[in-house]
């Protein structure tokens, strides 16, 4: 798949309807040449002390693919996400962000993107919040319908946004059974799944409590992160998983946050097919998760990068 880079005007390294700039050939190395191995992080660092001259990197990070600096110079904090060159996760979540910050999705906002031999660098905005699943470990029963309303209206949102705005987000082609990988011997899907397509729209695909960031005072959004993972599909996908996660009970009052989610989403939330959709997603006891992924899951992290 070719993932095309929409411009963010008037930032470096862009132009309208440009895609990442390409990077220069490799030299040659002649023999008698001594290679010394430098930390990708390190040669990073060198990149935006380069770029920010004057900013201090507050902290870094390492999360799936992606490594995040947070830096901060006088008048403004950013996060710098940093990915491999070949990597399409910042391309998936820089065109996810421009499209639905245009919906009124709260999400980080951009400052520019650009390019080197070491990887794809996205910057944001720092988004002064907190995790709503470190408010809801404090919150009481009523707190945590309130918070599940929240984050019922905001999903509810997210999956409104039209489809046709999003270019270079991963879509299905084609049936959308087939195209995520549903279609193979050993999986029992519910029965009547398959006899029509879902209506497709924005999905998230790791709608949890930890991506949703929440305003110091408690009472807003003030931004939901981490798209690199997002697809347009099923909403039904986020909707199961959502669930399955708040059903393990890592708050004290998951329930009552679930209810809240029920009372604001307009769609369809319980369902068979989105306990089957959390089902393909649940980790074999004691084993790392990521190294677990059942088919389809594994075959489409593969796909989304």
């Amino acid at each position: 798949m070719n993932w095309r880079l929409s411009a963010l005007p008037g930032h470096s390294g862009t132009t309208p309807g440009s895609t990442w700039r390409a990077r220069p050939p490799a030299m040659a190395l002649g023999s008698g040449v001594r290679l010394k191995t430098v930390r990708h992080d390190d040669l990073e660092l060198q990149v935006l002390r380069a770029r920010y001259p004057g900013a201090q990197v507050m902290q870094r990070t390492r999360k799936s693919r992606r490594r995040t600096y947070t830096i901060k110079e006088s008048t403004r904090q950013m996060l710098v996400s940093v990915t491999h060159a070949t990597s399409g996760a910042n391309v998936i979540e820089l065109e996810a962000v421009k499209t639905l910050s245009k919906f009124g999705v709260p999400v980080a906002k951009l400052v520019e993107t650009f390019e080197d031999r070491i990887g794809r660098y996205l910057v944001q905005e720092f988004v002064n919040g907190t995790p709503l699943d470190e408010v809801l470990n404090l919150a009481d029963s009523d707190e945590s319908f309130r918070l599940g309303e929240t984050m019922g209206k905001l999903l509810q949102t997210v999956h409104s946004v039209p489809t046709g705005d999003f270019e270079g987000v991963p879509s299905p082609e084609g049936s959308w059974w087939d195209w995520i990988g549903l279609l193979q011997p050993g999986l029992s899907l519910p029965d009547g799944a398959i006899a029509t397509e879902p209506e497709i729209t924005f999905v998230h695909n790791d709608f949890l409590p930890h991506n949703v960031l929440i305003t110091p005072n408690g009472t807003e959004v003030a931004a939901l992160i981490d798209f690199e993972w997002c697809f347009l599909g099923d909403p039904t996908w986020d909707i199961g998983y959502l669930k399955w996660w708040l059903d393990q009970d890592d708050y004290p009052h998951s329930q009552q946050c679930w209810s809240g989610v029920q009372s604001t989403y307009a769609g369809s939330i319980d369902s068979p097919l989105g306990d089957f959709y959390a089902s393909l997603r649940r980790p074999e006891p004691g084993t790392w998760w990521r190294g677990s992924m059942p088919p389809p899951v594994a075959w489409l992290s593969q796909r989304l990068h």
